[in-house]
């Protein structure tokens, strides 16, 4: 299977300057699923493992192309069901390196900002009745509801608190989310995000960083205030006007990229600050993981 090659993910230039070679045993490709595509130096040592790619073989139940576009400012179906595998094994990699943990050991998993479940379909399978999925799409939370078993799905509002129970969770993960929010809000969803966590727990979220900002934007003023700032808000986005009137009001939704020192001076008021790993989300968004102290 392929995908579309737009240019944001990395890869500039069209499809056709893209390759890459895989081999399976015969007997096995019966049983296969997907394939992971491994970047590695000339000595075949591992380079930067946060950065492979796992393609499925066959896509699965997917919501429309207008929902997909929502959730991840493409309608391509491949794309989609291999960013959204991909990114589960990110998370799935990360909890386990800095935590010892997997997701079959958690009491209960919260997919922060699940949209039409791009990441919460292939974690459910992993963790049958542990995911619980939030977003304040209704929409899209009516989809997942609908179409993904072995998990629970809410809408939410724009502003905390949740329903949920303090201490609920042994792993939050929120992909693109905090890439939208201003600094107001963000604080206090950082501060719902803690209550909602036991301690010890994990909690991974994305983050527009420097590779993103150099991606969208060439301007060295702009980056060099971006350093200086820390948080830089990049005009708004728009994406879910036609499904969340109210945040089209409020002009909550909205496009910001944050620097790796105010994310541990900032955020690091809140929750422990364990590493920022760059562009580890598709290639684009750093990826924060942090600790329920």
């Amino acid at each position: 299977m392929g995908w579309q090659n737009d240019g944001r993910f990395g890869l500039p230039g069209p499809p056709e300057a893209y390759s890459f070679s895989a081999s399976l045993p015969v007997e096995r490709l019966g049983v296969v699923r997907s394939l992971r595509i491994e970047f590695r130096p000339g000595s075949g040592l591992e380079l930067a493992p946060y950065q492979d790619w796992y393609v499925p073989l066959k896509i699965g139940r997917q919501a429309d192309a207008m929902r997909r576009l929502r959730v991840s400012s493409t309608p391509d179906a491949g794309m989609f069901e291999a960013t959204g595998l991909s990114n589960s094994r990110t998370i799935r990699r990360a909890f386990s390196e800095y935590f010892g943990r997997d997701y079959r050991d958690c009491g209960a998993i919260l997919d922060w900002g699940c949209g039409c479940g791009r990441i919460a379909r292939f974690i459910a399978e992993e963790a049958p009745g542990k995911l619980i999925g939030i977003d304040i799409d209704p929409d899209n939370i009516d989809w997942c509801a609908q179409n993904i078993r072995d998990a629970q799905f809410h809408t939410i509002g724009l502003n905390p608190p949740t329903a949920f129970a303090a201490e609920t969770f042994d792993l939050v993960y929120g992909i693109s989310v905090f890439t939208h929010l201003s600094e107001a809000d963000q604080d206090i969803w950082l501060a719902e995000l803690q209550r909602l966590t036991r301690p010890g727990s994990a909690i991974l979220m994305s983050i527009h960083g420097d590779i993103a900002f150099c991606r969208a934007d060439a301007d060295i003023h702009r980056f060099l205030d971006l350093q200086e700032r820390g948080f830089q808000t990049y005009g708004l986005n728009n994406a879910l006007d036609d499904v969340v009137p109210e945040a089209k009001a409020t002009a909550y939704y909205r496009n910001v990229f944050h620097s790796r020192r105010y994310i541990y001076e900032r955020w690091g008021n809140f929750l422990e600050i364990l590493d920022v790993i760059d562009a580890a989300i598709s290639g684009h968004q750093d990826l924060v993981i942090m600790r329920r102290r």
